[in-house]
């Protein structure tokens, strides 16, 4: 099975398991176990960090031919809501892997750039009181796109696993009211 999960990081220790830690990939795959009936390995796109959010995070599991994805995503939702949601169930494309069939990533960071901060966007976003240069941003992510070796921001991955990633998107759009949102993409 394929599924489209969104999540609310701040009270998780990211999303890969880890023993006696709460995790995304932890409580999801409780919930997922408890409406199954029996235990699941869960593949993801991309682990997030700790407090990291995800709005479309892929995750894939086996699980048997006559599960009814409608149930599993309404009994996960039930179970998880408010922090984890799963968006979409779908059977997944023989040979499917979450992980290793992931075309590109995308990120999204949201700025609040006024003088008052903002209680309901605290959690997901960075304020910075004093104005910002959009335009200047928006130049400094011309050097962004293209191929570029990220090895000096992440463990090496064992073998030879290459970390040149091809920048596809780089861009600041200004959402008004103050809220800039930067997003990458990346494959």
């Amino acid at each position: 099975l394929r599924l489209l999960v969104a999540y609310d990081g701040a009270g998780y220790r990211g999303f890969a398991l880890q023993p006696g830690q709460l995790t995304v990939a932890g409580v999801l795959c409780g919930a997922i176990e408890r409406h199954l009936r029996h235990t699941v390995e869960l593949v993801c796109a991309g682990r997030t960090d700790r407090g990291v959010h995800a709005w479309g995070q892929v995750v894939t599991l086996d699980a048997r031919s006559d599960v009814d994805p409608v149930a599993l995503q309404r009994a996960v939702n039930k179970a998880l809501r408010p922090t984890i949601v799963v968006r979409a169930v779908a059977r997944a494309e023989p040979g499917f892997d979450a992980r290793r069939s992931a075309t590109g990533r995308r990120y999204r960071y949201t700025v609040l750039n006024r003088a008052t901060g903002d209680p309901f966007l605290q959690r997901t976003s960075w304020h910075v009181p004093s104005p910002l240069d959009l335009p200047a941003m928006r130049l400094a992510c011309d050097p962004l796109h293209g191929e570029h070796d990220f090895a000096s921001f992440c463990r090496r991955p064992p073998g030879e696993a290459s970390l040149v990633r091809l920048v596809r998107e780089a861009r600041w759009v200004d959402e008004g009211a103050g809220v800039l949102r930067f997003e990458i993409e990346a494959s």
